[in-house]
């Protein structure tokens, strides 16, 4: 069972996200915002992180920028409008995004995209 960290500040999104992965089996906490989630990374030290892109308080871009001052960070699937945006797209591999996925996204999708990235953890997760 992983742990994951569903960021995001669209109640309906973070909500259907955590749902999805808890019935796969995974254990998931959601935060409202980028300050909120960067506040939970030390104590739940999740394998992953859902990140929207899009917040208030801390984007993700920042988020993404303070997850690089840690020692050990989570890999991060982005979630976002523009995440087909070669920009986007550009900066997210820079800020080490493991996989973005385009809102509106399928369930299915979000679950493959997930446990590939579980898997590229090994035994970690």
């Amino acid at each position: 069972m992983a742990k994951i960290l569903v960021v995001d500040d669209d109640l309906d999104v973070r909500n259907l996200v955590a749902m999805v992965l808890r019935d796969t089996g995974h254990d998931v906490e959601s935060s409202v915002d980028g300050r909120d989630g960067l506040g939970k990374i030390a104590a739940l030290e999740p394998h992953l992180v859902i990140l929207d892109l899009m917040m208030p308080e801390i984007d993700g871009w920042g988020f993404l920028a303070a997850l690089r001052q840690r020692p050990t960070a989570p890999l991060v699937i982005l979630l976002s409008a523009f995440a087909n945006d070669g920009e986007t797209r550009r900066r997210a591999v820079e800020a080490g995004v493991w996989d973005c996925l385009a809102k509106p996204f399928g369930l299915p999708e979000l679950v493959v995209t997930c446990n590939n990235a579980l898997r590229a953890l090994g035994g970690k997760a």
